[in-house]
């Protein structure tokens, strides 16, 4: 008898063995990693956690020691202008051209590769310090922006310095979100992708991150194309409103939980998860009663009226 053919035949015949095992389902990690991603992102956003980082980075990096170092900061040094805090926006020598211009004038003969490369070190090592830099905007579109921000938007000055800066810390923050949208982009549910919308939006605005508030802008940009093609308001809406109320619960937490940064952000990420189950059923009882309400008002939106 031929035993091998016959275990062959057995084993070719097992309904068990022919489904996909669960631990090599694909799709299962991309999920996990992107809710990890989404909540690793709220907690570098959260204010604690990006100060002890920032911190951080800015003892272990943020040493100036070099002729160029002390060329890029001679305006600061001698006047003071802006203090440690905002000299940087308003001094004129901490953007990328204003470094290079004051790199020129102190060493007229060194090659512009050299200069660069300096420029970029010593802006590098600024990106470190919790109030970080903003190498494209000079003094004068600084100043316009902040008047902006406070004077139309009624944003206080310390919340507009933020929203015009960018540390080491946000750009992780950054970072991981866009690892979260990548993945989302995979498979791009509106409902999902008006999650991770929602929490981002508010993560950047509360974390004052521009990095982490134009990640959550292409999020929101891929959701609209996906509104343009017909796809349900309703999902996004849904989305949004889960999003939103699961990072407010998050950061809501780990304001109030006192003690230890992790402990708060251990607290605030069990709020957010018990939120955002309890919200993710609510809009699900709900989508009909939204899909209508979202009908009647807004007749000529594409995936209502293909269905009238």
């Amino acid at each position: 008898m031929d035993w091998t053919n016959k275990y062959d035949r057995a084993l070719s015949a097992s309904g068990y063995l022919a489904a996909p095992l669960p631990w090599l389902d694909r799709s299962k990690y991309e999920s996990l990693i992107r809710e990890g991603s989404e909540y690793l992102s709220m907690a570098l956003a959260s204010p604690g956690v990006e100060a002890m980082i920032s911190s951080s980075l800015s003892r272990q990096f943020n040493v100036n020691s070099t002729v160029y170092d002390g060329a890029i900061d001679a305006i600061y040094n001698e006047t003071r202008v802006g203090g440690s805090v905002l000299h940087h926006n308003v001094d004129g020598s901490h953007t990328w051209t204003g470094a290079l211009e004051a790199l020129r004038e102190a060493f007229p003969n060194d090659p512009e590769h050299v200069r660069a490369y300096h420029a970029t070190l010593h802006l590098a090592r600024d990106l470190t310090t919790p109030s970080g830099i903003n190498p494209l905007v000079n003094p004068e579109s600084f100043v316009s922006a902040k008047h902006f921000l406070t004077e139309s938007i009624g944003l206080s000055a310390h919340a507009a310095n933020d929203l015009l800066n960018l540390n080491a810390a946000e750009v992780c923050g950054a970072g991981v979100a866009a690892v979260a949208l990548a993945l989302g982009m995979r498979r791009p549910e509106l409902s999902s992708l008006g999650r991770l919308g929602g929490r981002l939006l508010l993560a950047g605005y509360i974390a004052g991150n521009p990095a982490l508030l134009l990640v959550s802008t292409v999020c929101l940009g891929r959701a609209c194309y996906g509104l343009w093609r017909g796809d349900s308001l309703a999902d996004l809406v849904g989305g949004l409103a889960v999003g939103g109320v699961t990072a407010a619960g998050f950061f809501a937490t780990a304001a109030i939980v006192s003690g230890p940064v992790f402990v708060g952000v251990i607290a605030g990420a069990a709020a957010a998860a018990a939120v955002n189950h309890a919200a993710k059923a609510v809009a699900s009882a709900l989508r009909d009663d939204i899909e209508q309400v979202l009908g009647r008002q807004f007749t000529l939106y594409r995936g209502y009226s293909a269905s009238l």
